[in-house]
């Protein structure tokens, strides 16, 4: 019995085991690109066997990694790296099953804490967005060879004010690429009514696998590092191992 169990711990240790696993994660998570996000969310990333399968690597990476203590600078390069995949992977999860994304509208003197998803659905924010003031800034004694609407246009710029609990928290200029962070939330400036003036648009999203997915990144990088260390501390021994032999 005791045999049994230790050619079992061995196979689900190995790399075809392990192989096989990610595969199936991989096929799976190709699948659910192509899908809606309803129909992805509901019958594969949120579903049991999905998060089952992902729990059940997770726990073969751990065990593995427990079992198989490194003893020299290459195994620890190797258990750093195998850590660096699950943080991304844990990461990237989170940012697809938590993710806030929705966009708002605002004419100049509202406010709001109401987004609107993808698929229309509500989404409460714990604050409330107040449009001030919107402007448009455009390129110096430029000239429109086009002559179509938008061509002249450097940026486009919402004065927004953050109220939390009735009292105005901070106020900023947003601009394309520049948002207002606050809570966690990154509220951006996404468009605005041509015929309008008085209105812009805006993308609001919060992720918080972000942080996690950049943790892995640099576990990667440091697992990468490791290895190259470990390698040219290889290349002396062996100089000198052949040196010997002479």
């Amino acid at each position: 019995m005791e045999h049994k169990l230790e050619k079992f711990y061995q196979f689900i240790c190995s790399q075809p085991a392990v192989s096989i696993l990610l595969l199936i994660v991989i096929v799976a998570s190709i699948a659910g690109s192509l899908l809606p996000q309803e129909l992805a969310s509901a019958y594969i990333y949120k579903s049991f066997w999905f998060m089952f399968l992902l729990l059940i690597i997770l726990l073969i990476n751990i065990y593995c990694r427990l079992t198989r203590i490194p003893a020299n600078l290459k195994g620890v390069s190797g258990f750093v790296l195998h850590l660096s995949i699950i943080v991304i992977l844990t990461g990237a999860y989170a940012s697809f099953i938590y993710e806030t994304r929705g966009r708002l509208s605002l004419g100049i003197g509202q406010s709001s804490s109401i987004i609107i998803r993808e698929n229309n659905s509500i989404i409460h924010l714990p604050f409330k967005v107040r449009l001030d003031d919107f402007n448009i800034e455009l390129y110096p004694n430029s000239e429109s060879s086009s002559n179509q609407p938008g061509d002249h246009i450097k940026n486009f710029i919402s004065n927004v004010t953050i109220i939390d609990n009735k009292k105005e928290i901070s106020s900023k200029a947003i601009k394309v690429n520049h948002p207002l962070v606050y809570q966690g939330y990154k509220i951006y400036q996404a468009n605005y009514d041509s015929k309008n003036l008085s209105w812009s648009g805006f993308l609001i999203k919060k992720d918080p696998g972000v942080k996690v997915v950049f943790t892995g990144y640099f576990l990667f990088i440091f697992a990468l590092l490791l290895k190259i260390f470990a390698f040219i501390k290889v290349i002396p021994s062996q100089k000198e191992d052949s040196v010997s032999d002479i």
